[in-house]
């Protein structure tokens, strides 16, 4: 715990997604389509190889890809916080993906990267494009905590993207609340160490914001 509180976030920012300004995109009367950087400050949103400047707002994409931000109007409930973010492969025709990167400096001496999920089973996390192997660790509510060995990459600048690579059925992952950590990723089994890092997460977010 005491490391947790110690260390460092390194230049990567609303890793929470907290900072969402729900603002209409290009003026659209369409309210479900609100602009990219006002939604996801630092983030970058890709459909495939390509960068869009909007994301749908409180609702899903039919078929399309599409990454999504989510409060509590939604019928996809804010992992934690005001909001979440929603990643979404196509369905049918040729397959997109989804995804949103930024692009930093992670904090020296870490060694992994945690995150909550919903259906993190289709979300793949890389850095300077090498894949980040994901771990389940636990539960919190209605997500998923589930984390990755990114201890090679301490202090190093590349791109952080989390993408959504498909499921056989019309499935949206939903991500939020991704922090660093100075411990190694637990085994599955070990819940008490599992504790210690939700604890300990959350006792530093609480200290961060006094």
């Amino acid at each position: 715990m005491c490391a947790l509180l110690a260390q460092g976030q390194g230049t990567f920012k609303n890793l929470d997604f907290e900072q969402a300004n729900i603002v209409p995109f290009n003026g659209e009367i369409n309210p479900s389509l609100i602009d990219a950087s006002e939604a996801l400050p630092y983030w970058t949103v890709y459909t495939g190889n390509k960068q869009d400047n909007y994301v749908v707002y409180d609702t899903y994409a039919v078929g399309s890809p599409a990454v999504s931000i989510h409060d509590y109007k939604s019928t996809l409930t804010p992992l934690q916080g005001s909001y979440s973010v929603g990643l979404q492969h196509s369905k049918g025709g040729n397959p997109k993906t989804a995804s949103i990167g930024q692009t930093g400096i992670l904090p020296k001496d870490i060694n992994s990267i945690i995150f909550y999920a919903v259906n993190p089973d289709d979300i793949k996390v890389t850095f300077s494009g090498q894949e980040i192997p994901i771990t389940w660790l636990g539960n919190y509510k209605n997500a998923d905590i589930v984390g990755g060995d990114i201890s090679n990459y301490a202090g190093q600048s590349g791109e952080l993207p989390f993408t959504h690579l498909g499921a056989p059925i019309l499935e949206i992952s939903s991500i939020d609340n991704i922090y660093y950590s100075n411990d190694a990723i637990p085994e599955s089994s070990n819940y008490i160490i599992i504790l210690l890092f939700h604890i300990g997460y959350l006792l530093k977010k609480s200290l961060i914001k006094r």
